[in-house]
């Protein structure tokens, strides 16, 4: 049985961001080498939490737990100085902005030309990448946005009987109603040659 065909176009379209986003963070330019203005602000954040975790500030107003919380989290499992940790971690986090956005993509059309071009141009979207060199909110943001995004249009598909048929004055007539859409679907089934899918 194995993998079905368009999963493995989700695995190759992940598989190719993250290692273009691991060159680019580990070897081009590494978040923790940039670390000024905004981005030295958030690890500043981050490595304060050492000293003073969750503790309330009155700055913390304009920046509130999330980016250099994340920093912190990375910091606390890799170690306080593990630059490479930072960059792989903001890599994933870019990576799953990418597949995340595929998938949804998928979700919405069948023409394979428009997956192409659209795993191409997640992989190589320059922005993307770029923001996943820094230390900032925009990676974990773009990432949460396209999770929630393909997570909704998920949910948002999912079928249920009772959605087949338009409701009636009460229970008893809703669910004849059902009943008759329920009946003419199985005949509808029965006619196609596949007619256990």
């Amino acid at each position: 049985h194995g993998i079905p065909w368009y999963r493995l176009s989700e695995i190759r379209v992940t598989l190719a961001a993250l290692v273009v986003r691991l060159n680019w963070n580990l070897k081009i330019h590494p978040p923790a080498d940039f670390a000024y203005s905004d981005m030295g602000g958030y690890i500043d954040r981050a490595n304060q939490m050492f000293t003073w975790p969750w503790a309330p500030k009155a700055y913390f107003t304009l920046f509130p737990y999330g980016t250099h919380a994340f920093i912190f989290l990375v910091k606390l499992v890799a170690g306080r100085d593990n630059k490479t940790a930072l960059g792989v971690a903001f890599a994933l986090l870019g990576t799953m902005a990418v597949a995340y956005t595929y998938a949804t993509v998928e979700r919405f059309t069948t023409r394979r030309w428009v997956w192409l071009l659209s795993g191409v141009l997640l992989i190589f979207y320059y922005p993307w990448i770029s923001l996943s060199g820094y230390a900032l909110s925009e990676t974990p943001f773009a990432a949460c946005v396209a999770i929630k995004a393909d997570r909704g249009a998920h949910w948002h598909q999912c079928f249920h009987d009772r959605d087949v048929a338009p409701e009636g004055k009460n229970l008893t007539e809703t669910n004849a109603i059902l009943d008759k859409v329920v009946a003419k679907l199985k005949a509808k089934q029965a006619e196609t040659a596949d007619g256990d899918a």
